[in-house]
């Protein structure tokens, strides 16, 4: 993908129907998203993977991811077991479960396992979280505590995507696999959500549509943006910025933005603060 986009959960599920709209099959997209989340944790937790895999799986298309996941794990040869907060109620998730069943263990984790997956709740949950749920969290959290590595699908489930909002019982996440566009309240509960990974998962032009979504401009952007500088360039000759700003004891906004002026190649930078 060219853009980043960080996306509201409205924002997200429009995509996903302007995808579908423009000719996409709805679980060609869940299947992206769980191929590319499984080749993920491949590629980056290998040395943990002797140990199993433990699945949380919701029964919307969040748990549709899961089931995708655990079956492109197991295809693998890594041993998966996955614990389903409720049966799947959407036509993708079945579909996902029914393919995946075959090379799965249904039940709650052994506690051996040091890869856990969050694929709980997505970006359509707002709120309190329901009691099954609730319990799965709970156990997400247990696993946290006994050393394993969890990695949340879209969104750790409970945070809310659009405001950030974390829900009373929501397990943190050391790393979310984001998919199609960057979730707002990712990036404002960054705590919560651990490491960030965009994975692409077929919108295709749609990840890039016009809608106020906020586009997370990147080193390439910078670089096309800014003119070439020359070999005997120096500092008088880079550019000059002032910022402005800064109460007593309110400089942090200004350092951010003066050290943010330097990285894109500012030559001189003048903080001026109270």
């Amino acid at each position: 993908m060219n853009a980043r986009r960080v996306t509201t959960a409205a924002e997200a599920a429009a995509r996903d129907e302007a995808a579908i709209a423009a000719g996409a099959a709805s679980f060609d997209l869940l299947l992206h998203a769980g191929t590319n989340a499984a080749a993920v944790i491949l590629r980056d937790y290998a040395a943990q993977l002797s140990h199993g895999v433990a699945l949380f799986a919701g029964s919307g298309n969040n748990g549709g991811d899961a089931y995708v996941v655990a079956a492109q794990l197991a295809r693998a040869g890594v041993t998966v077991r996955v614990h389903a907060a409720g049966p799947p109620r959407t036509p993708d998730a079945r579909r996902a479960m029914q393919l995946a069943a075959p090379a799965l263990v249904f039940g709650p984790p052994g506690g051996h396992e040091r890869v856990v997956v969050d694929g709980l709740l997505g970006t359509g949950h707002c709120g309190l979280l329901r009691e099954a749920v609730l319990a799965a969290c709970r156990r997400l959290s247990l696993a946290r505590d006994g050393g394993a590595t969890i990695i949340a699908l879209d969104v750790p489930s409970g945070l809310d995507a659009t405001t950030g909002e974390i829900a009373d019982g929501s397990a943190a996440a050391h790393v979310t696999l984001c998919f199609g566009t960057i979730k707002r309240g990712v990036l404002l509960a960054r705590g919560h959500a651990g490491r960030i990974v965009l994975l692409d998962i077929g919108l295709a032009g749609a990840a890039d549509r016009d809608d106020g979504a906020w586009h997370m401009a990147n080193a390439a952007d910078f670089a096309r943006w800014l003119p070439p500088m020359a070999w005997n360039a120096h500092k008088g000759r880079r550019g000059r910025i002032a910022i402005v700003g800064g109460h007593e004891g309110m400089a942090g906004a200004v350092i951010l933005a003066t050290r943010a002026a330097l990285a894109a190649g500012a030559g001189l930078a003048h903080a001026i603060v109270d």
